[in-house]
């Protein structure tokens, strides 16, 4: 997966006409594979607080690796770095764009995301979403997929009056990382 800056994105959806890839985040684990629905929390920092206690239990000397950190024994000290919201590209609406407003190809899926920190540098993530006014736990991990976030945003302009966020175009496997569109 790849963070592409916000001044490509115009040229990368005119050659992304007509594809639709299938795409798998890898190194990540949803919060109910297998286990119990996660709780919920009425605002996302509670929610990636409780997050951050679930990964911690979750990551073990046979998967700290594939979840991000550099040791087991480094989740202890983990804390949670600035979160960015997560809006989505449908196929359908890539497939049906016209040239013009780019916003209106963007699904806010009610989702942040939250790196997950060891000493100021990133190592893995934890997702949150918003389902009926209440925040949960989405997904935990996807430490390669974090640090690109993490360099993408030391390149981004401060933030002005729209704050900046990730941009998953699902069917093709591409994240973009944007500052310069107005969310409404």
């Amino acid at each position: 997966m790849r963070i592409i800056p916000p001044t490509t994105l115009s040229l990368a959806l005119a050659s992304l006409f007509g594809l639709g890839l299938a795409c798998a985040d890898r190194g990540s684990q949803t919060a109910t594979d297998g286990r119990q629905e996660p709780a919920t929390a009425p605002d996302p920092q509670t929610a990636a607080a409780q997050s951050l206690a679930t990964f911690r239990q979750l990551v073990n000397d046979t998967n700290y690796r594939e979840l991000g950190f550099e040791s087991a024994a480094e989740v202890a000290n983990a804390t949670l770095g600035e979160p960015l919201r997560v809006m989505f590209v449908r196929l359908d609406r890539l497939r049906a764009y016209q040239p013009g407003d780019p916003d209106k190809l963007l699904t806010d899926l009610h989702q942040i995301n939250y790196p997950v920190l060891v000493n100021q540098s990133t190592r893995s993530s934890v997702v949150v979403q918003e389902e009926n006014g209440r925040w949960k736990t989405a997904t935990l991990g996807n430490g390669a997929l974090a640090r690109q976030i993490a360099e993408a945003r030391k390149t981004m302009p401060a933030a002005g009056a729209s704050p900046p966020f990730v941009l998953h175009v699902g069917a093709l496997g591409l994240y973009f990382s944007r500052t310069a569109w107005r969310i409404s």
